[in-house]
């Protein structure tokens, strides 16, 4: 019942002549000769009425698609509240609820009719059967076999019950629809590879909490690979009845199924007893065992999900990190009162988990890249966990962990390798050469075309004829899951990406304005344009994107950061700074915008602030080389050699090299040279 024809059987909101009042803008809902019309603001301006084609869910809410005149089926803004019998707006009444309350948002201002509701691409790949989205010069010419979800969108064209049986295979068929992914293919069977069809989402912010907990509308999938319960072999369907999309029990009978002192031989680590007061900690308030363990974030304004990552709450990491838990669901003592109960009826010691590695990591404290590289290569992991790692170390400098990297890029498991391509720079020349000619064999889509990304980069490296022709052919393959993506500004951003390295600049300025037709404020294609335009000696034309990209709301630390750099080039760093510290005061904890702020400010004759920004930053994340660099020279440009000399050791100590050693010989010569004259 996912998708149906309007009809009176299917349609459940009041369509009797009611009216919805929503920032300025007045709905009429009504029915016409068994039609049901909706009379709303057209994104030209004007009202217009437009008519349902059909309904989309049935609880908690239900949506409705119009059909435009290109053959786009938009999912209207309005939805019904069926429980509350009401009409309600789908984004935020004010603020950034996705940041706060957990509310995940379209923002304010943005139309109907635009990209994000779109049907056609957003939603039918996992509300229909067999779905081909149909891109024409016109609009969509989009086609299914079944309107809603029917048998053979989980088990496959014209495969049979009975060859429906491997466990993997099970998981496979919900994967595609219950995650966040993007499409690389067209028809997908739930016996072939995941990957060669669909990439998932990393499990990192801004989609996910730093220590991986759901943060956006994720669609459990990448929650529940991080769990002990999956790498324990457990399935969808040992909890789910895949039919009905019931549970297979109620409440707390579905987890002491296996959770108890007799659990499935394949399940063993689950024995003990837990329905009980001392495991939950709840004497006298009914608890159930997800309340705990799979806490619920609020989508669509009234959509509760359960986080599948099936964890222990860490009040203790939300103390130290400012991540959620469950326990602050329900009780408002705080943080620290809920480590105390914790350790009250359980003790002191928790069980290890990969999240604490992962919320460091995020942070990029500099003490993390250790921890980061044992957990990449640590196979007792789950592969998303090790996966999260490698992408991680892409922000650290270390020896070992680049040889996590390179050993994540050799893994047999396809996620491994996947999110390890993304610190492939970590590697020299010649070791990222030969791991790049290797992937680009590789029998996994995903991970052969994003190597051919990469390598085009490097298309000097490929000197040989047949390493050419196989990027070359490699790449051919990744513009073509850009051509089945062509509605979006992001295929044209990525053609663009590899226009430029190819040398292809007149091609490359023309896909980049072919993405900021589609989305006028699409701000990759504004940044990258700027960018190109940089590179063509067309400065004032790259300054005017910029100023354009900075005064889109709300604002993005990337993007003031790209029109500091500029101004900077251009011989105006005050400007400058003002950008500067404007993505600072946005994102206090990244470590490169107090770098670049701290920068900016040292050049602006305002030294001892800088050195409080950078002297902050190491306190939060660390001994950074680059930190640490601009210390002990602003520093010894003030003559304070004893500070100077006491971050140069460091800097040799951790670092090593030549050019360290000598700045510490010469901030020692330069303290001494002073002691001896008073």
């Amino acid at each position: 019942m996912s998708m149906q024809p309007a009809t009176s059987k299917s349609v459940l909101g009041n369509f009797a002549d009611a009216v919805f009042s929503y920032n300025g803008i007045e709905t009429l809902f009504r029915t016409i000769d068994g039609r049901y019309i909706v009379r709303t603001k057209a994104e030209e301006g004007a009202d217009a009425e437009f008519a349902i084609a059909y309904t989309f869910g049935v609880d908690p809410l239900q949506q409705y698609l119009i059909e435009l005149n290109d053959g786009r089926y938009q999912a209207f803004d309005v939805a019904w509240d069926v429980m509350r019998q009401r009409w309600f707006h789908l984004s935020p009444i004010s603020g950034d609820q996705s940041a706060t309350s957990g509310v995940e948002t379209i923002s304010e201002g943005v139309h109907w009719a635009g990209r994000g509701f779109n049907w056609n691409r957003q939603c039918a790949d996992c509300h229909s059967t067999n779905v081909r989205v149909g891109l024409t010069d016109a609009g969509y010419e989009t086609q299914f076999d079944a309107h809603n979800v029917a048998c053979e969108a989980c088990h496959g064209a014209g495969l049979k019950h009975r060859n429906d049986t491997s466990r993997p295979y099970r998981d496979v068929a919900c994967t595609p629809c219950h995650s966040r992914r993007s499409q690389i293919a067209e028809g997908f069977q739930p016996s072939e590879q995941l990957l060669d069809y669909y990439v998932p989402a990393s499990t990192v912010p801004p989609l996910y909490f730093d220590d991986g907990q759901i943060r956006d509308e994720v669609y459990v999938y990448g929650s529940f690979l991080q769990s002990r319960m999956h790498m324990a072999g457990v399935t969808c369907s040992d909890c789910h009845e895949p039919h009905s999309a019931e549970l297979q029990s109620s409440g707390n009978a579905l987890c002491v199924r296996c959770h108890n002192q007799s659990p499935p031989n394949n399940f063993l680590d689950a024995l003990g007893t837990f329905d009980t007061p001392d495991h939950h900690m709840h004497p006298v308030t009914p608890i159930e065992c997800i309340d705990c363990h799979m806490p619920t974030r609020t989508y669509m304004q009234i959509d509760n999900r359960h986080d599948h990552s099936l964890r222990v709450p860490r009040p203790d990491l939300s103390s130290k990190y400012g991540t959620p838990n469950a326990c602050s669901n329900c009780h408002t003592e705080g943080d620290e009162w809920a480590t105390q109960q914790i350790i009250r009826y359980h003790g002191g010691r928790r069980r290890s988990h990969f999240s604490e590695t992962l919320l460091s990591g995020s942070r990029r404290h500099f003490d993390a890249e250790r921890d980061l590289a044992e957990l990449a290569q640590d196979p007792e992991q789950p592969p998303v966990a090790r996966g999260t790692a490698l992408l991680l170390l892409n922000g650290y400098e270390l020896a070992y962990s680049a040889e996590a990297v390179a050993n994540g890029l050799q893994d047999p498991e396809p996620l491994v390798r996947l999110h390890a391509l993304q610190s492939i720079e970590r590697l020299d020349q010649k070791k990222r050469h030969g791991i790049l000619k290797r992937l680009l064999d590789d029998p996994i889509k995903a991970i052969r075309t994003d190597a051919s990304r990469i390598a085009v980069e490097h298309l000097s490296d490929f000197i040989e004829p047949s390493e050419r022709t196989m990027l070359l052919s490699v790449l051919d393959e990744y513009k073509t899951i850009q051509t089945l993506q062509s509605d979006l500004p992001e295929a044209h951003t990525n053609l663009a990406s590899i226009s430029i390295a190819l040398g292809q600049f007149d091609t490359a300025e023309t896909q980049l304005k072919t993405a900021l037709a589609i989305e006028p404020e699409w701000i990759p294609g504004l940044v990258n344009l700027a960018d190109l335009y940089r590179r063509l000696d067309r400065n004032s034309e790259a300054g005017d994107l910029l100023e354009k990209a900075i005064a889109i709301e709300p604002p993005i630390a990337e993007v003031l950061i790209a029109y500091g750099l500029w101004l900077i080039r251009n011989d105006r760093p005050g400007h400058a700074l003002h950008q500067f510290q404007r993505s600072y005061e946005l994102e206090p904890e990244s470590l490169r915008n107090g770098y670049l702020y701290a920068l900016a400010l040292n050049a602006n004759n305002r030294r001892e602030e800088a050195i409080g920004v950078t002297e902050l930053a190491v306190d939060r994340f660390g001994d950074h080389r680059i930190l640490l660099e601009l210390l002990a020279t602003m520093y010894r440009d003030e003559e304070s050699f004893d500070q100077a000399l006491g971050y140069a050791t460091r800097l040799e100590e951790l670092f090593g090299g030549d050019a360290y050693r000598a700045l510490r010989a010469q901030m020692l010569l330069a303290v001494r040279r002073r002691d001896g004259a008073s």
